[in-house]
C-alpha cells in the first residue's frame, strides 16, 4: 500500500496533508478516466431480427401502447427451441403454428374492433410460454337480426310504410301481413 502514494513508498514521512492530497489526486484520476462509450441509436438499430420473425411480426396486429419487438423475438426463439428439443414437433412446424395463430388473432382483432387499441395482446404474451397462438381465435359471425312484425294492424301499416310497402285494394290483413313478411 505504501507504493500507492509517493514514489519513495515510505508512509512514515508523510504528513496528514500530503496523504489527503495524494488521495484527492487518485480519486480525481479515477473519476476522469474514460467511461465506456454509450450505445447510440434506437433499440431497433442495435438488434438484428431473424427473417422468419420479421415475416410474422409484420402480420401481428398493431397495438396502441408498448409492444417490445426484441422481447417478442426472444419469446419466439424460445418456442422454436422448445419445439426442436421436444419429441414430435419440429421447429419449422412450430413457426408455422405461430404464423397461423397470428393470422387467426389478427382476423379476430379486426372482427371485434380491437386492432390498433391497447386491447391487442402484447406479442411477448402471445408468443410466450402460455402459447396463446394455439388458441382458436374464431371469428363468430353475428346472427342476423330477426325483425318481428307488429301485431297491431296500425303498427303493421307504419312498419310496412318504412320499408316502402302499403296495403293493396282488396287485400285482407293476413295477405298484407304475409306480403310484408316475405319482403323482409
Amino acid at each position: 500500500m505504501d507504493d500507492l502514494f509517493k514514489p519513495n513508498g515510505n508512509l512514515s514521512t508523510y504528513s496528514g496533508r500530503e496523504i489527503l492530497e495524494d488521495v484527492h489526486r487518485m480519486l480525481s484520476l479515477l473519476l476522469t478516466e474514460k467511461k465506456p462509450p454509450k450505445v447510440t441509436g434506437s433499440p431497433k438499430a442495435r438488434h438484428e431480427y431473424e427473417p422468419e420473425f420479421e415475416r410474422i411480426w409484420k402480420k401481428y396486429p398493431v397495438r396502441d401502447g408498448s409492444n417490445p419487438k426484441w422481447k417478442a423475438q426472444q419469446c419466439w426463439r424460445a418456442r422454436v427451441k422448445e419445439a426442436s428439443q421436444s419429441h414430435g414437433k419440429t421447429a419449422l412446424r412450430e413457426m408455422d403454428a405461430m404464423s397461423e395463430g397470428i393470422d387467426r388473432y389478427a382476423a379476430w382483432c379486426a372482427a371485434n374492433g380491437k386492432s390498433g387499441t391497447e386491447l391487442v395482446m402484447q406479442a411477448t404474451r402471445f408468443l410466450g410460454p402460455g402459447k396463446e397462438y394455439e388458441n382458436a381465435w374464431e371469428v363468430v359471425k353475428p346472427e342476423p337480426e330477426v325483425l318481428k312484425l307488429p301485431r297491431d294492424n296500425n303498427e303493421l301499416v307504419k312498419f310496412a310504410a318504412e320499408r316502402g310497402l302499403s296495403p293493396r285494394i282488396g287485400e285482407d290483413w293476413w295477405e298484407f301481413r304475409k306480403r310484408v313478411e316475405d319482403a323482409l
